[in-house]
């Protein structure tokens, strides 16, 4: 879902006397702005921020009631959070995640790997556990593949990519309240320009990161035993 700082400006200057533009999106912006006390004209970033958590927590809501009621038996875990400059440090987005999420799923991109004082902050607003649900790493030594999309880290080679995995699991294992870390991708697709594959379009593993990758998940619960015991846990 976007989540786009001007989102409640955007809403304001819908056409309010055009039937044709003038949606529901209209009437709860003006409605939720006017119990703020507020106007077009004193809106902070603050407000901004906020009727950004307002807008997701009217979707969850929504979307978790049907859920619950038609498969209560799996984990809700909403839309991914991905916008680093709107989601990330939004405190009211993440308290209304955590009324209506059982784990908030967050595509990490852009960063050496999990925030050491990020994560813990997202525990305390929300109260609940959190899925990273998209990272990658990306070499520069895969002939025809330039990298020049996509988001995931660049790297030289097929063992840095190793070790940026080994290091970004490690963050995770070390955390205490990431439970689930999805890789993005496991095979390349046909014309990528993309190295982010454990695999490439023709099946064949990138045999130096495989190799990383093996090591790390082989030993994860010792990994994390180790990280719980060092904190006292």
């Amino acid at each position: 879902m976007p989540a786009y700082l001007h989102m409640l400006d955007w809403q304001l200057r819908l056409k309010a006397n055009n039937p044709l533009d003038k949606p529901t999106e209209y009437d709860a912006a003006v409605a939720w702005l006017k119990g703020r006390g507020k106007t077009a004209k004193t809106i902070t970033d603050q407000d901004r921020e906020e009727f950004i958590a307002y807008v997701f927590g009217q979707y969850y809501k929504i979307v978790s009631a049907a859920i619950r009621k038609y498969d209560p038996h799996h984990l809700y875990v909403g839309s991914r959070v991905h916008a680093r400059d709107t989601q990330f440090s939004n405190v009211a987005l993440w308290r209304v995640m955590g009324r209506y999420l059982d784990v908030i799923s967050v595509n990490d991109y852009f960063v050496w790997g999990p925030d050491p004082q990020e994560d813990p902050r997202w525990e305390s607003w929300s109260h609940k556990p959190i899925l990273i649900s998209e990272w990658y790493a990306k070499g520069r030594n895969v002939p025809d593949m330039g990298d020049t999309g996509g988001a995931g880290w660049i790297v030289k080679t097929q063992e840095d990519r190793g070790k940026y995995f080994h290091h970004y699991m490690l963050k995770c294992f070390e955390s205490g309240n990431i439970v689930g870390s999805q890789y993005f991708t496991y095979m390349e697709r046909k014309g990528s320009t993309l190295n982010n594959g454990l695999m490439n379009a023709a099946c064949e593993p990138y045999t130096p990161f495989v190799d990383r990758v093996r090591a790390v998940n082989q030993q994860v619960y010792s990994l994390i035993d180790f990280f719980d015991h060092r904190k006292g846990n």
